[in-house]
């Protein structure tokens, strides 16, 4: 009479082999493409100028956004009603629900930081700076293209890819080129 089933033998193979898979498999899970990482990023910041270009037209008020490359942080800002040499102060947006705030990757570099025309990174000197640019309350946005590169995400000859994000000024919406922008 013949015994149906497996053998404690092929059962250990059987684990083992699913095992070794497994231990292959299990890290790589996690991980992302440093394409993925960026798009994420870009995503968050796109999610977070809508938040403050809908948040300017229901309080008619101006917003900024504000990127501080020594944190590496982008930040949404509103006035305090307070002025400082004549200019507006801003403090940061306050909301219970919703993200305002931002890391910046380390690995996405900016290369030109260009408000309405003028590179604000070659006019300071250093990317050790923070730049921001500010949406209207009627819901207008200022020009604004930012160039840069990531540093982990490398072309076949080796050389950091290139992007440019360009800020569309009527919905506050940046679009994402695969080569930097004038």
């Amino acid at each position: 009479m013949a015994n149906k089933g497996f053998t404690l033998i092929e059962l250990l193979v059987t684990i083992a082999i699913i095992g070794m898979l497994a231990a292959v498999i299990v890290p790589n899970l996690g991980k992302r493409s440093p394409q993925e990482k960026r798009m994420a990023t870009l995503a968050k910041l796109n999610g977070m100028v809508q938040l403050a270009w809908r948040n300017a037209l229901v309080t008619n008020t101006m917003h900024t956004i504000k990127f501080n490359f020594k944190e590496g942080k982008v930040a949404i800002e509103v006035p305090t009603g307070q002025y400082k040499g004549g200019m507006p102060t801003f403090k940061p947006l306050e909301r219970s629900h919703i993200n305002t705030e931002m890391e910046w990757p380390e690995n996405l570099e900016v290369k030109q930081f260009i408000l309405e025309g003028s590179d604000e990174i070659k006019l300071k000197g250093t990317s050790d700076i923070s730049v921001y640019f500010v949406i209207m309350p009627e819901g207008l946005a200022q020009d604004v293209i930012i160039n840069f590169i990531d540093t982990k995400d490398l072309r076949p000859d080796g050389q950091p890819k290139t992007f440019g994000l360009v800020l569309n000024p009527f919905n506050a919406q940046f679009k994402v080129y695969d080569a930097f922008q004038k």
